[in-house]
């Protein structure tokens, strides 16, 4: 008579066939994740995130202090400047990656080197303080998601950065 073998006894759950993972999150950047990280503020830039300026930034002097901006801008310098900025960091092999805000961007989103800090492993993710800001570290997250970065922590309770 042959005996029933459990489901726990697979390799789905650690059974004959199950093959664990032996490498190191670190040995895994480049290969299951996309290379990334920094390990210095002095050696070459190789990739960035840009948000392009959009209506968001169309406000008025009264909305400037409660969107807690420091003035208005020229929407059109704004854009100008920013597609000069792209140009350069792409005419000197910088990879320009650009955020996928959802359907209503914040108007501090431009702004996108406050949401993150890398390390030579993936990104810590910010936590703006201002309840302005709040919200905007869910569209950089899900783009480094879209393009493999990994998130490696993110301040929670009442922890901001």
């Amino acid at each position: 008579m042959q005996t029933k073998k459990s489901s726990f006894d697979t390799a789905a759950f650690g059974g004959d066939g199950w093959s664990p993972r032996i490498l190191t999150h670190a040995m895994e950047i480049g290969d299951i994740w996309t290379g990334c990280g920094i390990d210095s503020e002095w050696r070459p830039l190789k990739t960035v995130l840009v948000h392009r300026p959009g209506q968001e930034l169309s406000v008025s002097q009264d909305q400037v202090n409660a969107l807690q901006l420091a003035a208005t801008l020229d929407l059109e310098k704004a854009r100008a400047e920013h597609d000069r900025m792209v140009a350069l960091y792409r005419e000197n092999q910088v990879e320009v990656e650009v955020l996928s805000p959802g359907a209503a961007p914040f108007p501090n989103q431009l702004y996108c080197a406050d949401l993150l800090a890398m390390t030579p492993q993936g990104a810590i993710l910010a936590r703006p303080a201002s309840t302005v800001r709040a919200g905007e570290e869910r569209w950089v997250a899900k783009t480094l998601g879209i393009l493999g970065i990994p998130v490696l922590k993110n301040p929670y309770g009442h922890g901001h950065l």
